[in-house]
């Protein structure tokens, strides 16, 4: 049989490999966490600069449009249905689509997904009706860092005007003009 001293010296092998491993791997990730190639990449494209030509896909319909037509102020939304947050968020878009439709701003769902998981995530035939599909290439042209929940802010002559993160200030801001427009409305009649 084996000597309890050998099964010791054995243990403590492997405890020691274990340990080291572990900072090894904990300093590989702390190494990358540092490394600046997130931040490279911009948040969004650059303000007051022309959307570049992006081409979408209704999922609704399957018809082609494009986001910089010129006609109306936009507001693109980035969600995915990977993203736990995402999933939380719709409920809040899906009640600013009357109102931006009311203030005439065209809402739009962003999606470089498959058709079949957008409408799965979109459950909700409102949200559907407003979502498009891009491609990746063009995803990451509108959405440099692909963060969900995102949005940009186009206005009528196809210019960027801003993005962040659904909830931030400037998100924050839209949402309560949108609901001024509505109380606006509700007191006219």
């Amino acid at each position: 049989m084996v000597d309890a001293t050998v099964l010791y010296i054995v243990l403590s092998i492997l405890l020691f490999s274990l340990i080291l491993n572990l900072m090894l791997t904990l300093n590989v990730m702390r190494t990358l966490r540092r490394l600046p190639i997130a931040d490279a990449l911009p948040l969004t494209p650059t303000p007051q600069t022309e959307l570049p030509p992006v081409l979408a896909t209704l999922l609704v319909s399957g018809e082609v449009t494009s986001f910089n037509a010129g006609e109306q102020p936009a507001v693109l939304v980035f969600l995915s249905s990977r993203c736990p947050k995402c999933q939380e968020k719709k409920a809040e878009v899906e009640a600013l689509l009357p109102l931006a439709t009311a203030a005439e701003v065209h809402l739009w769902l962003v999606s470089s997904e498959t058709a079949w998981r957008t409408r799965r995530f979109l459950s909700s035939a409102v949200l559907q009706q407003h979502a498009v599909l891009i491609s990746q290439e063009n995803y990451k042209l509108l959405n440099p860092r692909q963060i969900s929940p995102f949005y940009l802010f186009i206005d009528h002559d196809a210019r960027v005007q801003a993005g962040g993160t659904l909830g931030d200030e400037n998100w924050q801001s839209f949402c309560e003009q949108m609901m001024e427009i509505q109380q606006s409305a509700g007191a006219l009649n």
